[in-house]
Order: C-alpha cells, then structure tokens, then sequence
C-alpha cells in the first residue's frame, strides 16, 4: 500500500496517510463539497484497515473546520471507535492552538462521545503547516 499525500489549501485540509499506521489531518477544513474533498483519504483509509499497522496513530491538527467537515470527523472517529472495539490498537491526538478554546472544547466533546478511545487533547503554540 502507498502512502496518500494531498496538499490541502486555504479551505481543505492536507491529508498525509502512512501505512505504516500514522494518518495525519491538517489544516483548515471547510470546503464547498466536504465529501470530495475526503473521499480519497477515506477510501485510502477503508483499504488500509483490511491490513493495519500494529498501531494505527491519529493525528488531528485542524485550525478551523465547518460543520460539514465535523460530520466527517466524526464519522471518522465513530469508525476508529468501533475499529478499536474490534481489538486494533489505535491512538488519536487532537492539537489545538492554546489561545483557541473552542477547538480545545470540541475534542474534549469528542473525548465524552469517544471515551474508549482515549483522544489526547494536545496544546500547541501555534500550528506551523504551509498553505501554498
């Protein structure tokens, strides 16, 4: 299996997909078509289940995202939930900008909703990615 990157912009978040079991979303997230904007990540990632690393690692970085990209996310999580659930090992990160409460209360929402899960909610400075 390949890797999946695709460069997100100032409205789509970069995907950068490892089958090494690293998945990483970054970026902001509130594109004109949510789902084509996340089809490709999500049938990399629909394949990439049928023969996961040891450790499927997480990593959400999103400065901004719209509520049709948090349906996304969510359906996301729900599915890592139940893949957890059925005995993989999986870990989720969820980085916020310290001075952004809000991004900070919406994992902690994902943290209630997911407990089994365990998302780690993760202050940063600020979020260093490049939007070209």
């Amino acid at each position: 299996m390949e890797a999946l990157f695709i460069k997100g912009d100032e409205k789509t978040p970069f995907f950068k997909f490892d089958p090494n079991g690293t998945l990483e979303i970054y970026g902001r997230s509130w594109p004109e078509d949510v789902l084509e904007a996340y089809q490709p990540a999500l049938d990399w990632y629909a394949e990439y289940k049928k023969n996961p690393a040891p450790t499927t690692k997480v990593i959400f970085k999103i400065e901004y995202f719209n509520t049709s990209s948090s349906k996304i996310i969510y359906d996301l999580l729900a599915d890592l939930d139940e893949f957890k659930k059925q005995g993989y090992n999986v870990e989720v990160e969820w980085y916020y900008e310290e001075d952004d409460p809000d991004m900070l209360d919406v994992g902690e929402t994902y943290q209630d909703i997911f407990p089994d899960l365990g998302i780690k909610t993760i202050p940063v400075e600020e979020f260093e990615y490049t939007v070209v």
